[in-house]
């Protein structure tokens, strides 16, 4: 196969298969093939998973070993989901590609040989021909953006999971577009991390939601299909049940839109939050244009209103009008703080661990790691949030607090 400087790449010479059946013994039982993959210094293993009782496959959902992609990979909810459609699951584990899909490397190619030699392994006929969708969780979350890029009509959906960076990285180099394509950014209400990597201190741990909001606006006004689920209460790292729910009701979505060839029909089922960023349902908003979705969209992008707030730490100074300081809550022996805050609202206030040497473990409660304590990155202080989200009457507000480790 010819690179892009006309040299050759031989990936298939590359590409051997060890373990051929789970019934030979071979592969784990979640697993019913895996092909060994080497390319250019690269080595991983490509898992595929076959639905039982399959005799064709009509699509794939495909995602690289990240973070969430294993238990994601593994769900009950999402396997059912493949085997009402008539998927399979794709998981490359290691990461057979880096943190960028480069087409200019060769990359599609790659991608496309792993397909034809798992259908060849697995009896999947045209398996490099199949739609599929692509998944991507934190750093990967551009990685399945420019796989799209990559492969436009054959995307079912693109799944954006707990990732910045939604303009950032599209691809140059095939001046196209995913406009068409269903793009799904679920983002968790509480990360650890903006768009920019780890927050500084007193940074609200909202702002990754918030920006993709933000990006999802200039997406929208390009035209594209592009939705936000924001998941109550969660960070950065690991799936959920709620994620999982969001997910496969989504792609169930996207894959029914695709059968019916595009038609301008709402697919806004499961109902819609009271509260406008994430509230108590499970799906914020779908894709597809017309009065109802746009009449939607327009209130989540809508900042909640009312009569502002204020949250305020008990046994605490304030220092600064960014952060107070805590001076009490530690149990004996300072192993174990335990925080406290009110609002106006009086409603549940909710508590995060931003950054520092300790573990939550409880919804008010950091316990100190003894093995972070001190190191690099992590220090002797515990900077914490405390977010009311707010109500019909007042508006929602957060409170940043340092607490010295005794």
């Amino acid at each position: 196969m010819p690179d892009k400087n006309g040299g050759m790449k031989t990936v298939s010479s590359l590409l051997f298969a060890f373990a051929v059946s789970a019934a030979w013994g071979g592969v784990p039982a979640e697993w019913t093939h895996r092909l060994a993959v080497e390319a250019e210094g690269r080595a991983g293993v490509a898992h595929f998973w076959v639905p039982e009782g399959s005799e064709a496959l009509q699509g794939l959902l495909i995602g690289k070993d990240n973070l969430a992609e294993v238990a994601m990979t593994a769900d009950p909810r999402v396997r059912d989901l493949c085997r009402e459609l008539g998927w399979g699951i794709v998981f490359l584990r290691p990461a057979v590609f880096g943190l960028r899909f480069d087409i200019d490397a060769g990359d599609d190619g790659l991608f496309t040989e792993i397909l034809q030699d798992l259908g060849a392994m697995s009896g999947v006929d045209s398996m490099e021909e199949l739609p599929f969708a692509v998944f991507g969780h934190s750093a990967s979350g551009p990685w399945a953006q420019q796989v799209a890029y990559a492969f436009p009509e054959r995307v079912v959906a693109v799944v954006h999971y707990k990732s910045g960076n939604l303009l950032r990285y599209r691809p140059a180099w095939r001046g196209g577009t995913i406009s068409e394509v269903p793009f799904l950014v679920m983002t968790g209400e509480f990360e650890e991390f903006g768009p920019d990597g780890p927050l500084d201190s007193g940074e609200s741990m909202e702002r990754q939601w918030y920006a993709a909001r933000d990006d999802l606006r200039s997406l929208r006004a390009e035209g594209y299909r592009a939705a936000q689920a924001v998941l109550p209460g969660e960070g950065h790292f690991g799936w959920s049940e709620a994620a999982a729910r969001v997910m496969t009701g989504y792609l169930r979505d996207a894959w029914a839109w695709r059968q019916a060839g595009g038609a301008e029909r709402e697919l806004l089922a499961r109902g819609l939050p009271s509260d406008p960023k994430c509230g108590e349902s499970d799906v914020v908003d779908w894709w597809i244009p017309g009065p109802r979705a746009e009449a939607v969209w327009q209130e989540i992008l809508s900042d909640y209103g009312g009569r502002d707030q204020a949250v305020r730490f008990e046994h605490s100074a304030g220092d600064s009008a960014e952060w107070d300081r805590i001076t009490g809550g530690w149990s004996e022996g300072g192993t174990r703080l335990t925080v406290s805050a009110t609002a106006e609202s009086g409603g549940e206030v909710i508590y995060r661990l931003q950054r520092g040497p300790a573990r939550q473990t409880g919804p008010a409660e950091f316990t100190v790691d003894p093995d972070l304590l001190g190191r690099p990155g992590y220090g002797s202080v515990l900077r914490i949030i405390a977010v009311q989200r707010g109500d019909s009457e007042w508006r929602r507000s957060e409170r940043a607090a340092r607490a010295e480790v005794p």
